[in-house]
Parts: structure tokens; C-alpha cells; sequence
């Protein structure tokens, strides 16, 4: 009886359980913007319109920074052909040894200071100079410093979403030798965990690892962020978290069609009946949408168009399916099968007892006939403890 009390309110959690969260990656609308002419304010309210829950917000990179046109990356011989209106911070503002070295400039100090922090938690303050306030000189250009080592989060994109009703979900790339210390400023950097839907881990090891895991671990369970563990990754170090955070309750699964995958695999049709099986057979609550790219067969138009199209209708199919898409944070977060909990120690007990009667009782009726009834008890808690 017990049993079935615990699977009736199972299934009736799961079957409460409608709230589904379609998670935009802003990084690829935001690229798409730039290339469309597209101001991004307007991009994130018709994502909202056509069915975005959340927008998934990473790390700003040099390279994307520089493509915005916010930065200018340099070389040393770059630096001799500007002219700076301000007073150097140091005697000699060119040092002798500038080969291998990033000049990073510009116009916004706010900007060059948020790099500046970000950096010096990842790859040590000390291979950085600060030599102008316009002007920073990093003393590392190895192969990933440009386009995957993170440089902060875009103030505006908290505005943004605020003013259009999207939930924020943030994406933290990993570094080698990361500690505690510095992952507590990274993620006092971003909003607080009653603002945030999730925090999912980028690339394919989670947060910590070839650094202080366990201390990071620990970490997000004091802070209380959701933690996405995203279907199928394999991100390693992540197992150690789920082991923490799902007694917490503070694991959300996320699914994901892979950028190769997209690329190669689908169209809008089958990645469509994807997501909804997704959200429908394995009650996935974050999808992590990515938008398609230019197809290599036939040229698309517009894809700004093409892709909030996609959106719509995945928001529409899921809707037909008999999902909500979430509206708010509370149903962002809502997770109605937590409700049930896990069973209670007499219950287990009543369990426990009720396993271990049925074959004791089997042998009652066939081999022990003449056992009394106090006997089997007995035995019965015996073999329990």
C-alpha cells in the first residue's frame, strides 16, 4: 500500500509538471544581429514574442568584444601608430619585451576595467598592465586566449531581460587552476540565484576540474544556484556535482541540439519533433536553443526571420503537446515532482518489512509450516537490521 501511495503521488507530480523553459543562446543571436543590422534591445524583445522563456548569456570573449567593434586588439607595433590624449600610467609605456603580447584598447574605460578583473582571476593579475586608462597589455596570447578564455558579463543583457520579461541563464567556462576564491567573484559578478533560472557549464569539463572542485562544489551549494546538467555531455568533474547538489535538490536537466548536429542533422521540422519529445517522454524542462546557420545547399534570405520562425513554431508545438512555456521565474523554477520528496524513514520501514514478509511467508505455507507467527516477526526485523 505504501508503495502505491508513493507512485500515485509520483505520477501525479509528473503529471502537474508542465512548465517547459526554451533558453535562447543570445551569443548566436547576437552574432546574427550583427551581421543583419539588427539593434540587439530589439532582437531580445522579439525573442520574448515569439516564445523565448529565457536567453542563455556567456562569457564575453576578446574576439566577440572586437567584433562588436567595443575593443581594438593590438601588437606592440600597432600601439607606436596611436595617439592618446591622456597621460601613460607608467615611465616607460612601451616595454622592450612586447613580442607575443595582446594590446587591448578602448574607448569605453568601464569595459577595459571589467577585462581587466576577469582576467586577472583567470590567468594571474601579474601578466597584466594597466598602462593606460584606455589601454591594456596582457602577457599571454597562447592559442584559446583570444576566443574562449571568458572577459565578464555584458551589464545591459540584465537590463534587457528584465524590461522584456526573460529569465537569465548563465554559461561559466572552466580554467585551468580555477579556485574557490576566484570562482566566488565570478559568480558575484552575475545576478543573484533568485534571478537566475540555472547556471549551465560551457565545453565538455565542469567547473573546477584541473582546479579546487570540491571547494567550488561546496560553493554553489551555499550559493543555491540551479546547476543545468545538460542530456548526453558527459562534462566531466559533473557527476561529483550531482552528487552534492541533487540531495539539494538544485539540479534542473537541460537538453541541447548540438551546433554540429544542427549543422548537419536537421531541419526545422525534425528539430522541432525534437525538442517535443524531449519536453513530453524524459520531462526535460530547459531546452538550450540554438538558432540554425547559413545553409551551404540553398541560400536563406534573412535568418534573424528564419530563426525566430523556428522559435515560434517550437513554441507552438510544445504548446499542442500540452506544455506551457514559462512565463515568469516562478514557473521557470517550478518543479512540482520535488513536492513529492523522497519517502520517510517509516515508510521505507514499512517497505523494508512488507520485501521481506512475502517470501517468509511463501516459506510459511510450504517448508516452514510449523514456524509461529512471532518466530517469523522476529526473523523478519532481524534480517531488516
Amino acid at each position: 500500500m505504501v508503495s502505491v501511495w508513493r507512485c500515485s503521488l509520483r505520477i501525479v507530480g509528473e503529471s502537474n509538471h508542465k512548465y517547459v523553459d526554451i533558453a535562447v543562446d543570445l551569443a548566436e543571436f547576437r552574432k546574427l544581429a550583427r551581421e543583419e543590422g539588427v539593434v540587439i534591445s530589439d532582437l531580445i524583445l522579439d525573442l520574448k514574442k515569439n516564445g523565448a522563456s529565457s536567453i542563455i548569456v556567456s562569457e564575453d570573449t576578446l574576439e566577440n568584444l572586437a567584433d562588436d567593434g567595443q575593443i581594438t586588439l593590438m601588437t606592440g607595433s600597432d600601439i607606436r601608430k596611436l595617439s592618446l590624449d591622456k597621460d601613460f600610467r607608467t615611465k616607460y609605456p612601451i616595454p622592450q619585451n612586447t613580442a607575443g603580447t595582446l594590446w587591448i584598447h578602448s574607448e569605453n574605460v568601464k569595459l577595459i576595467d571589467r577585462i581587466s578583473y576577469s582576467l586577472g582571476l583567470k590567468i594571474g593579475a601579474n601578466k597584466l598592465i594597466r598602462i593606460h586608462q584606455n589601454l591594456l597589455l596582457v602577457n599571454k596570447s597562447s592559442e584559446g586566449m583570444v576566443d574562449r578564455v571568458g572577459v565578464g558579463y555584458p551589464e545591459e543583457i540584465k537590463d534587457m531581460a528584465a524590461e522584456s520579461g526573460l529569465g537569465l541563464i548563465y554559461r561559466i567556462g572552466n580554467y585551468p587552476g580555477l579556485t574557490a576564491t576566484a570562482t566566488e567573484k565570478i559568480l558575484n559578478s552575475i545576478s543573484s540565484p533568485a534571478s537566475v533560472s540555472a547556471i549551465i557549464f560551457e565545453g565538455d569539463e565542469a567547473l573546477g576540474v584541473r582546479g579546487e572542485l570540491q571547494p567550488i562544489i561546496n560553493l554553489f551549494k551555499q550559493k543555491s544556484y540551479r546547476l543545468g546538467d545538460v542530456e548526453f555531455t558527459g562534462q566531466k568533474g559533473m557527476d561529483s556535482y550531482l552528487k552534492t547538489l541533487l540531495k539539494s535538490r538544485l539540479v534542473v536537466r537541460v537538453h541541447s541540439i548540438t551546433r554540429k548536429e544542427l549543422d548537419l542533422k536537421y531541419n526545422v521540422k525534425t528539430a522541432i519533433n525534437r525538442w517535443v519529445r524531449a519536453a513530453q517522454e524524459r520531462s526535460i524542462r530547459i531546452l538550450y536553443f540554438r538558432c540554425f546557420k547559413q545553409n551551404e545547399k540553398h541560400l536563406i534570405d534573412n535568418l534573424i526571420k528564419y530563426n525566430l520562425d523556428y522559435l515560434s513554431k517550437t513554441a507552438e508545438a510544445l504548446r499542442k503537446s500540452g506544455l506551457v512555456i514559462a512565463q515568469n521565474q516562478n514557473e521557470r523554477i517550478a518543479e512540482e515532482r520535488n513536492i513529492v520528496g523522497s519517502p520517510e524513514k517509516l515508510e521505507l520501514l514499512v517497505m523494508g518489512l512488507a520485501l521481506l514478509f512475502g517470501p517468509l511467508l511463501l516459506l510459511k505455507s510450504t517448508i516452514w509450516t510449523e514456524m509461529k507467527n512471532g518466530v517469523l516477526i522476529s526473523f523478519a526485523f532481524v534480517l531488516l537490521l
